[in-house]
């Protein structure tokens, strides 16, 4: 009976020593050596089966091998039949602040840290640089997406209610430049280049034009070429700090004035010589188009001209040397004129009579004229070149007068049918 029992133990213990794996077999298990998995070179396979470490142990896996896979985990599920191929939990409340749930570290600079196929196509790659390619659009979860078009451009699409707010200090588009005039802001943006515009700009506030260079300004062109068809320029003017400038096309030279609602109508000004202004009335140009009133000089004389009716001046109008244009309506007798101005004189209802005393400054000029004659006009000229005093009559529409002061006497300039009774 004793000796049955120790053949008994002993072959226990024999068995026990045969399937309790070595230390050998235990490395070869943590780190494996190549085999074949599916046809392909792989050191480990871990089949869908559920394992558990240990509290406070690890699991390593290293290989040493020079080619394949190191760690291949495949599934083929039936229909239905799995919820996640690889699922990493980091559960309860004790991990370290710098713990990662999930860590690619290579000091390899040949090797792609993280990468994403599709039928052996790369989807997504994340380089060790840190910079991530996408094959796809990237949608992002609380609506808009960025988007590739093939062709290098991307398009930022918000949602179907959402905005493109962007966050910089300030936003920047550009990198030849920086600011100048402090924008600091995240609702600031500085464009180091130029912008182009195809529609309709509004500005809510000002807007400044600041000259670095002579060709800054802002230009007005029909056929959207900066040196195109151009209409004219506002700009600083060269060598006059402060100064603004405002041209005119070349061989059109016309500047008008018009109601807002007549700005796409045509005016009918043929082009001008010289840079003329037009100030049109409010009638519509295509009922009357002579209603203007224009400014303009002709390279001898300043000319002010009218497409129909007069020049009419209701108020004084300054002259050289401090003198000024008086327009004086007289229709009263005895009347003292002024020794400047142009005195428009209507005798319909009754005969004036007037005097004009010497004058009090060099160069002056004064103008008398009869507007509706009926009656005698009697103009009494003190200090007179040929007489003192000296009476000159007008006594039909339209006849006038002009004396200057030669600093001792009157001296007449101009006139037109005038008589000395």
């Amino acid at each position: 009976m004793k000796r049955f029992t120790l053949i008994t133990v002993t072959l226990a213990i024999l068995l026990g020593l045969l399937l309790v794996p070595t230390t050998a077999q235990m490395q070869r298990r943590l780190h494996p050596q190549p085999g074949v998995v599916n046809g392909s070179a792989c050191p480990l396979e871990i089949s869908p089966q559920l394992a558990s470490v240990p509290t406070a142990s690890s699991l390593a896996i290293q290989d040493n091998s020079t080619s394949g896979d190191v760690v291949v985990i495949q599934s083929t599920p039936a229909a239905n039949g799995a919820t996640r191929l690889l699922y990493v939990n980091a559960d309860g409340s004790n991990w370290d602040g710098g713990t990662y749930a999930v860590q690619i570290n290579t000091d390899d600079s040949s090797v792609i840290p993280f990468a994403v196929q599709y039928q052996e196509s790369e989807v997504a790659i994340i380089y060790r640089t840190g910079a991530a390619l996408f094959s796809g659009d990237v949608t992002l979860a609380g609506g808009g997406s960025l988007l590739s078009t093939g062709s290098g451009d991307i398009t930022i699409q918000p949602g179907t209610t959402g905005d493109l707010i962007m966050l910089g200090v300030p936003n920047v588009v550009g990198d030849a430049g920086s600011t100048s005039h402090g924008l600091a802001a995240n609702d600031d943006l500085f464009i180091s280049g130029k912008l182009e515009v195809d529609g309709l700009t509004y500005f809510d506030s000002g807007v400044e034009l600041i000259s670095y260079a002579t060709c800054d300004n802002l230009l007005i062109s029909t056929d959207g070429t900066a040196l195109g068809n151009t209409c004219g320029r506002l700009l600083p003017a060269t060598g006059h700090s402060g100064a603004l400038q405002l041209t005119l096309s070349n061989g059109v030279n016309t500047l008008i004035f018009a109601e807002d609602g007549d700005r796409i109508k045509d005016f009918d000004h043929t082009n001008q010589t010289n840079p003329t202004m037009y100030i049109h009335s409010a009638i519509d140009p295509d009922t009357d188009n002579t209603q203007w009133l224009s400014l303009a000089h002709d390279q001898t004389n300043g000319v002010l001209a009218t497409g129909t009716g007069n020049v009419r001046f209701d108020a004084m109008v300054d002259l050289a040397a401090g003198h000024v244009l008086d327009v004086n309506n007289v229709t009263a007798d005895l009347v003292t004129f002024d020794d400047h101005g142009i005195h428009i004189i209507d005798s319909s209802g009754a005969a004036v009579t007037g005097t004009l005393a010497a004058g009090t400054s060099t160069g002056q000029v004064v103008k008398f004229s009869c507007k509706t004659a009926g009656n005698n006009i009697d103009i009494t000229v003190a200090n007179h070149v040929t007489s003192d005093p000296e009476v000159i009559r007008l006594d039909t529409a339209l006849e006038w007068v002009t004396l200057c002061w030669d600093g001792t006497d009157w001296v007449e300039i101009d006139g037109n049918g005038q008589t000395y009774p």
